[in-house]
């Protein structure tokens, strides 16, 4: 019922009527949506067959090229558009459980719209339909819904994490890869974790730059002093890519060099994506999309995030789980936007760096 709610709210526009305030559907049998002048009732059960029994839905739009398109983007299933009367234009479609519906367009400008169909040269990406009965129909939905497997997910993530922190057996990019493949198998893409395009690109940079260096000054000169006055422990090993030559890496621009792209690629993009984008947002489907839930999540992901700088000994960690809760804050602030995370993270650790180069 999620996923066809989902469809029929999020992608076609259509607001629920019935019932109100909830945001897990899986225990209703109907849910009524309000559709202009009359209502749309999803129904759960039931044998039927698939294109014989189902009714076809027709939504009028004022485009029909633009809006095909935009349903295509949205992995949405949709055929040509064709006239099949003069002055109609339509294409079909069919929804998560392969319902049909069409949109048309009605007016003067049909032919001339119909004609532009031939002449398109905009590529149309080629979405394959997934059944809810095929194995991977079936991936999708265990992997959404079943709280066991989320929960044996996450703990073969971390493990992983923690491979790479304690023994450096996992490289970071691994595991990247790793959760690229579980997003692929439960139906999802980073861009509803938060790396969509943002509305305001200047505004996501300039948020991004202005959260980068506060937050470097509270870590610098609020965060890590606090820190180390209450804890003293030796680090694991040398937390800094200082050079193998053993020279300072004060003055050292190979040091720079190496520090600065590292901060803006598997620091500062590759982390988010791993800690505030996949971890705490499967979290939050484990522990429940409420209050408590996410604010769960946030901690989680945070003490995670700190364990895994587990080389920069126990200080270094709390330090950085400290900053990794400001992060998730952040995400949260940003109406869970990566890109500003991603900058903010790389923009913190370049100026960490650029004052160890400059031996401040």
């Amino acid at each position: 019922m999620n996923l066809q709610v989902s469809f029929y709210r999020d992608v076609l526009g259509l607001s629920v009527k019935e019932p109100q305030g909830v945001k897990d559907f899986r225990d209703f049998y109907t849910v009524e949506l309000n559709a202009g002048s009359c209502s749309l009732t999803l129904h759960t059960g039931g044998k039927r067959r698939i294109g014989e029994d189902s009714p076809k839905l027709v939504f009028r739009v004022a485009n029909i090229h633009a809006s095909r398109y935009d349903f295509i983007e949205k992995d949405v299933q949709m055929g040509a558009v064709h006239a099949p009367t003069p002055g109609l234009l339509m294409s079909e479609g069919k929804d998560p459980e392969g319902n049909a519906f069409a949109i048309e367009y009605r007016g003067e400008a049909s032919a001339r719209q119909i004609g532009t169909v031939a002449t398109a040269t905009r590529r149309e990406p080629a979405f394959p339909y997934v059944s809810a009965n095929s194995w991977r129909g079936r991936c999708i939905g265990l992997l959404r819904h079943n709280k066991f497997l989320i929960a044996a997910e996450i703990i073969f993530v971390v493990t992983l994490i923690e491979l790479l922190s304690f023994l450096g057996l996992v490289p970071l990019i691994s595991i990247l890869l790793v959760i690229m493949a579980l997003l692929w198998l439960r139906g999802t893409n980073w861009s509803t974790l938060g790396l969509s395009s943002p509305s305001s690109k200047r505004l996501t940079i300039m948020l991004g730059v202005i959260f980068g260096i506060i937050f470097a000054i509270l870590q610098m000169d609020a965060i890590a002093p606090i820190v180390d006055h209450f804890v003293h422990v030796t680090h694991l090993q040398q937390p800094l890519p200082i050079p193998s030559s053993g020279t300072s890496p004060k003055g050292n621009l190979l040091f720079l060099i190496n520090t600065l792209i590292s901060s803006w690629t598997s620091a500062g993009f590759v982390e988010e994506m791993i800690f505030r984008g996949y971890l705490m947002n499967r979290l939050a489907d484990l522990f429940g999309h409420r209050f408590w839930g996410w604010a769960l999540a946030l901690l989680l992901q945070a003490a995670i995030f700190g364990s895994a700088h587990a080389y920069e000994g126990l200080d270094g960690m709390i330090t950085v789980g400290i900053y990794g809760a400001l992060v998730g804050l952040l995400y949260f602030a940003t109406n869970r936007n990566l890109w500003t995370c991603a900058i903010t993270h790389a923009l913190t650790d370049t100026i960490a760096f650029l004052f160890i180069f400059l031996g401040l």
